[in-house]
């Protein structure tokens, strides 16, 4: 029996057997054929090999009656499969780049709305395409909330075997993304969707890649249940699934995510105890503990070694050059704004950084921001608004002794 990775190796041996002796090569064929259908896993490749299996069969056993009207029925069948579902997929890619990229190149996708009539109407669509064509009303209809509803609904019910990994992953990660765009709107509703959807391709491994879990997803399905306030389910995730990410990873993310756990449960001694165990030797870690410490510092109480991590951080950002420049405005911004919101004593002022917490762009941590400013200024919000004023959004340099 063959792997599914061995299938093209073995359909070029039978092709090129046909060549030396037919009747081996039609055996070859057959068996592959076989097994392609035992094996199941609908994808791209899988179903191109599969019609392209039927069809070579089909050309050499055209006379046979029976056979040969099977093999053609199969070959059309595959052919027609494999047309739809990179349609839809091109859709998809489509309407995402135009949506999120802002692309306004001219593509074109013939018949798609004839296609899309089409499938409206059909009963029974084999397991690749009716995810492919839900993702596709997802995408081309996204203020159309039923769309995104049958999608997840289609997605929890197809057997992880039915869809070759790779495929499925990346219809997995395509809804997840969708739905962490919908929180913005409704937090609540879609954040349980997508923690659902990372509990779910995490426990049965579709999210995994060669046998690993990524340090992103682990990161991101954690997140989600801090935001659900599932303490306990978050801790029981972080400590089960760190053994599966790659070696070199698993020490930083164990203590990142867990200090993260414990200052959102406000044990914030717990939360250093964490943080102090963490190599920020990469960039990435170095921003979010810095981050972090800046966070539970202020929550402590503790505003000198606040301040001063406030400003070790600014002067951090200014001298990076592979920090991505809207990572780098966005930790910029939480720097200029919480140095702001803690020093700012007038009246003009206390607004000036209220109107400025409320339309700077991009910004970390802008609901923790929001909590600190209303701590610090609680009659702020009563207070009418200033005409706004242009923000002049040069990085703020804190000496040490701050």
């Amino acid at each position: 029996e063959l792997k599914q990775d061995q299938n093209p190796l073995a359909i070029s041996a039978a092709r090129a057997m046909l060549q030396y002796d037919s009747a081996a090569g039609v055996v070859m064929l057959e068996k592959i054929k076989k097994n392609l259908d035992e094996q199941g896993g609908s994808g791209h490749e899988n179903v191109l090999r599969q019609y392209q299996v039927n069809d070579w069969l089909h050309s050499l056993k055209v006379n046979q009656r029976g056979a040969g009207e099977a093999l053609l029925q199969a070959s059309i069948d595959k052919l027609e499969e494999f047309y739809l579902i990179n349609k839809l997929s091109y859709g998809c890619e489509i309407e995402n780049r135009a949506r999120i990229m802002r692309s306004d190149f001219p593509f074109a996708n013939p018949l798609m709305p004839i296609i899309e009539e089409d499938l409206h109407q059909r009963q029974g669509l084999d397991s690749l395409t009716e995810l492919y064509f839900r993702l596709y009303l997802t995408t081309k209809y996204e203020n159309e909330e039923s769309y995104f509803d049958q999608l997840v609904q289609v997605v929890k019910e197809t057997p992880p075997e039915e869809i070759e990994p790779q495929e499925l992953r990346g219809i997995y990660l395509a809804t997840i993304n969708i739905g962490l765009r919908k929180m913005r709107a409704q937090p609540e509703k879609y954040g349980s969707v997508c923690l659902e959807l990372y509990e779910r391709g995490i426990t049965t491994k579709v999210l995994f890649e060669n046998g690993q879990l990524s340090e992103w997803t682990y990161q991101n399905a954690i997140r989600l249940g801090l935001r659900a306030e599932r303490y306990d389910w978050t801790e029981g995730f972080i400590l089960h699934f760190n053994n599966f990410l790659p070696a070199q990873a698993q020490r930083n993310a164990l203590h990142s995510n867990l200090a993260e756990l414990y200052f959102y449960k406000e044990d914030y001694d717990e939360s250093l105890d964490h943080l102090n165990q963490i190599n920020t030797s990469h960039f990435k870690y170095y921003i979010n503990t810095k981050i972090l410490l800046i966070k539970v510092f202020y929550e402590k109480g503790e505003m000198e070694p606040c301040l001063h991590n406030l400003a070790s951080l600014t002067v951090y950002l200014s001298r990076r050059k592979d920090v991505t420049k809207a990572h780098r405005k966005g930790y910029q911004h939480f720097c200029q704004i919480l140095y702001q919101i803690t020093s700012s004593k007038s009246q003009r002022k206390v607004q000036k950084v209220k109107d400025k917490l409320r339309i700077t762009a991009p910004m970390a941590e802008r609901a923790w921001l929001h909590e600190v400013f209303q701590r610090e200024h609680p009659r702020a919000w009563f207070l009418p608004k200033l005409p706004l004023l242009p923000i002049n959004l040069k990085i703020l340099q804190f000496s040490d002794r701050c």
